[in-house]
């Protein structure tokens, strides 16, 4: 059976691809994918779905019931298929659907705030030796560091992040995404990669301490500062 990995960088872009199925219906929803893949109508096929932004993913079958297919998307015409997902294979994606929500309502938009955060990336592929190099952006997803370098895009690098005031201290694997500026500093933005569901769970748990005891610090230090000027 042939399966089709597709991988999308947020919640919001994964569901312009996705219809739901109707309510009370007997099949499970349809996912139009874009691919140059020889399919054809009827063929089965498994379809591995990865939402980077959310670190979750999902492997469920189905059968092609449109090739070639057309979608319009942000105002540009796709070409695919659309995949009708098997019945018994929706719950697993229902479930899928929850983190991706979740994604899209709370830990998608959470990055850390690192004012006065004393935080350092260690990367050896950023110019030899493994060295400090500035956090100018950090969210579960991925990080922004200033830089002058330029990694090429697509390539795999490995950043040891360091935070003791948080206990921060972990390697982790990502992706050289783009190359540019955020708030006035040149960069690179590496978003991170994981092999497996567990490294992600694993990675979620652990950014989600980070953050708790970061909005812990901020909000006793607002406090703090309000306490001193009454």
């Amino acid at each position: 059976m042939r399966c089709i990995e597709l991988q999308f960088r947020s919640g919001g872009e994964f569901l312009s691809f996705y219809v739901p199925p109707a309510e009370g219906a007997a099949t499970g929803g349809s996912l139009f994918v874009k691919t140059l893949l020889p399919l054809r109508e009827s063929q089965p096929v498994i379809v591995d779905i990865e939402v980077a932004s959310a670190m979750e993913r999902c492997a469920v079958s189905g059968v092609v019931v449109e090739c070639p297919a057309l979608l319009q998307v942000d105002g540009r015409a796709r070409r695919g298929a659309r995949i009708l997902i098997d019945a018994d294979e929706q719950a697993m994606l229902d479930t899928f659907l929850e983190a991706i929500h979740q994604d899209l309502g709370e830990f998608h938009a959470r990055k850390l705030d690192r004012s006065g955060m004393n935080m350092e990336v260690e990367a050896a592929e950023f110019g030899g030796p493994a060295h400090a190099v500035p956090v100018v952006d950090f969210s579960a997803g991925g990080i922004f560091l200033a830089t002058p370098l330029r990694p090429v895009v697509g390539q795999m690098v490995q950043l040891r992040l360091i935070a003791p005031d948080y206990g921060l201290n972990r390697v982790v694997v990502g992706e050289v995404a783009w190359h540019g500026y955020k708030e006035e500093h040149e960069g690179v933005g590496v978003r991170f990669v994981f092999k497996t569901s567990g490294e992600r769970r694993e990675w979620r748990s652990i950014f989600s301490r980070v953050q708790r005891v970061r909005d812990k610090r901020l909000t006793e230090d607002a406090i703090a500062a309000v306490r001193s000027s009454a």
